[in-house]
């Protein structure tokens, strides 16, 4: 009686040949199912990916243009000239700024952005230099970092106050308002993306003379014929009388 049921468990412990072919043919209809559906989801998925990134891409490397275009500082090219150092092309921007980041030592420095080509090809760089009195231009290899790379590309317009926009700015004497900074995809595989950065200093060279008296003395004469007090090599300090009227 014993050896009877421990035959019947044996027997309905596990699966005939049968059962098993069928559980194997089932197995593989699932799974040519789920290859199927993941051999059509993920390019789709790699698509995506790969526009997320390039987005995040562009955008930063148009605001890290933006940024130094917004801290623009009027410099002027000479010290007897009223021109600023404000050099724009439609594909090259070269400007003054204070430096920035953790290894920069503090003061101005002369920023390039544009165009350039290297071992990988045609390439937007953010180029920079320490800026030094009579200085006009910065090599596109000094400190350069690349921003954009092969198809796109970078293109500047720029504006005065009357709101009229021109393809470059040269040996003006004041800042322009606003510049239109435009990523194109020379591929054409996206449309373009344009952004307005207003210039924060708007002030013209002229205006900046008469306040610091840089370009002229108070008598009309240079600042190296100007006779300088050795108790204040700066300057003479306000007056009392002065600093109640509100005159600085």
């Amino acid at each position: 009686m014993i050896a009877r049921r421990d035959d019947l468990w044996r027997a309905e412990a596990g699966l005939t040949l049968i059962e098993a072919l069928a559980s194997l043919a089932l197995m593989g209809v699932i799974l040519s199912f789920l290859s199927l559906i993941t051999a059509q989801w993920l390019p789709a998925w790699s698509r995506t990916f790969d526009r997320v990134q390039r987005s995040e891409a562009l955008m930063t490397a148009m605001d890290r243009m933006a940024a130094d275009i917004t801290a623009a500082e009027i410099v002027r090219i000479e010290r007897r000239s009223k021109a600023v150092l404000f050099d724009g092309g439609d594909r090259t921007l070269t400007l003054v700024r204070n430096a920035i980041g953790p290894n920069a030592v503090p003061g101005l420095e002369i920023v390039r952005i544009g165009e350039t080509t290297d071992r990988q090809g045609p390439a937007v760089v953010r180029s920079r230099a320490a800026f030094s009195p009579g200085t006009r231009g910065v090599d596109a290899a000094a400190g350069a970092v690349v921003m954009l790379r092969a198809p796109y590309r970078v293109t500047f317009a720029y504006a005065a106050p009357d709101k009229i926009w021109k393809q470059a700015w040269r040996g003006s004497d004041k800042m322009p308002a606003a510049v239109l900074l435009t990523i194109e995809d020379a591929g054409r595989r996206m449309p373009p993306i344009s952004r307005i950065v207003p210039v924060r200093a708007e002030i013209s060279a002229e205006a900046l003379c008469s306040q610091q008296s840089g370009c002229s003395g108070e008598d009309g004469k240079s600042p190296e014929t100007q006779s300088v007090d050795p108790a204040h090599p700066d300057g003479k300090p306000p007056s009392l009388e002065d600093v109640s009227k509100g005159l600085r």
